[in-house]
């Protein structure tokens, strides 16, 4: 993607940093996007309890994660320090620069909506619930899934936890065991959801945030996204 963004820079919004300190920022967080990625497989695609124990453990600190596998523990610290990189930003982004996503968005936003799907399908732990404290996050996502182009390519939590083993390998269950059971069947349909008539939202995934429909259907349907909700159409 870098290649290309540096073959096709006329007539196209840039998408790499260019002064010497947001270039360094950049390298940063692309290896804190490969160390999540480790975190993200250990968790998934290994029996829970594998993976070197965090930092915080090896010190003796403790928090709110106590009985949690190290795999846990060190997916969530990890995801923790992603989010406090988003927050460091006045807007959405990783970069300030620009009000649009940039090259390292799209970076990591591929592997995190996997993990989204993933870690609620086989782990119970779902990153949007407000109690994983990850506001940069949400905010991140939500800025995502107002832009038309994005959701285009989009995929939904049923197509990656089908996707997903193909690729990667079998997911191991594990986790927290209650929610892990109700969001399973949630995203493959066995608690109720599929049935008809369909709810408007999910609880998993929001429908709504962006436009649920090309701009250019919904503006021939006159319909317009609600300016009391943020320029939702919930």
């Amino acid at each position: 993607m870098e290649l290309l963004d540096e073959w096709h820079q006329d007539g196209f919004k840039p998408m790499m940093p260019t002064s010497d300190q947001d270039k360094t920022r950049y390298n940063r967080l692309a290896k804190l996007e490969r160390e999540l990625f480790s975190w993200w497989c250990t968790l998934v695609f290994r029996p829970e309890g594998g993976g070197p124990p965090s930092l915080k453990s090896l010190f003796g600190a403790t928090n709110s994660n106590e009985g949690m596998s190290s795999s846990m523990t060190g997916f969530l610290d990890c995801m923790q320090q992603v989010d406090s990189e988003l927050q460091k930003t006045k807007g959405p982004w990783f970069f300030d620069q620009f009000d649009y996503p940039t090259m390292i968005d799209f970076i990591y936003v591929s592997h995190i909506e996997r993990m989204l799907a993933s870690c609620a399908f086989w782990k119970g732990l779902d990153l949007r619930d407000p109690k994983w404290n990850l506001p940069g996050l949400r905010a991140w996502l939500e800025a995502f899934e107002k832009r038309e182009h994005y959701l285009a390519f989009k995929s939904d939590y049923f197509t990656h936890v089908m996707d997903i083993p193909p690729q990667y390998g079998p997911g191991y269950d594990g986790g927290f065991e209650q929610d892990r059971q109700k969001f399973s069947r949630q995203i493959i349909g066995r608690d109720g959801s599929w049935n008809l008539p369909l709810s408007f939202d999910d609880e998993l995934q929001p429908l709504y945030k962006g436009p649920p429909l090309p701009l250019c259907v919904l503006e021939s349907m006159d319909l317009s996204p609600d300016a009391a909700e943020g320029g939702t159409y919930e």
